[in-house]
């Protein structure tokens, strides 16, 4: 895949890529180096029922409620399917994700906070995904087909290390 034009500028994450990869890096398919998965339903009554620490995650910018089971370990990635459409979370405790939000797993040598800064500085992108029709929600396939560059993982835990304290 080609670089992706965001106006005349280039990112941060852009910028780290091109000066620790001078010789490029490879693009795959969000789908290919990761498992991306629509979380579970969960209904208020549920939440209400079974009252716990772990946050649910519908999809919004904040939880729902609390529930006292997960299905989401702590350092995963959502993607908002519905609400929030595209807005990408960084889950740092265990949580419970609903159907209205993608679990984005990602698969051995990844880095898993790599693919959260990567889709969260391009959630704007993400945000156009939208099935229009019915209830407005992600279009899973686009999300799915979405290009990552691919540096090692000693470049992507250093572009990890320096976005996290550059927020």
């Amino acid at each position: 895949g080609g670089r992706r034009e965001r106006g005349s500028s280039m990112s941060k994450l852009d910028r780290l890529i091109e000066e620790l990869c001078p010789n490029g890096v490879e693009y795959r398919e969000l789908e290919k180096i990761t498992d991306v998965n629509l979380g579970r339903r969960v209904t208020k009554a549920e939440i209400e029922n079974n009252p716990g620490n772990y946050p649910v995650w519908h999809g919004g910018e904040t939880p729902m409620g609390y529930i006292n089971k997960t299905n989401c370990p702590a350092n995963t990635v959502i993607v908002a399917n519905t609400g929030s459409i595209g807005y990408v979370n960084w889950l740092s405790v265990d949580s419970w994700c609903s159907d209205a939000s993608s679990i984005i797993e990602t698969k051995e040598g990844l880095s898993s906070r790599y693919i959260y800064h990567f889709l969260k500085d391009n959630e704007y992108l993400l945000q156009n995904y939208r099935r229009i029709g019915g209830v407005p929600t992600l279009e899973l396939r686009k999300l799915k087909s979405f290009p990552v560059p691919l540096p090692p993982l000693p470049v992507q835990e250093e572009i990890v290390r320096i976005l996290d304290n550059f927020t």
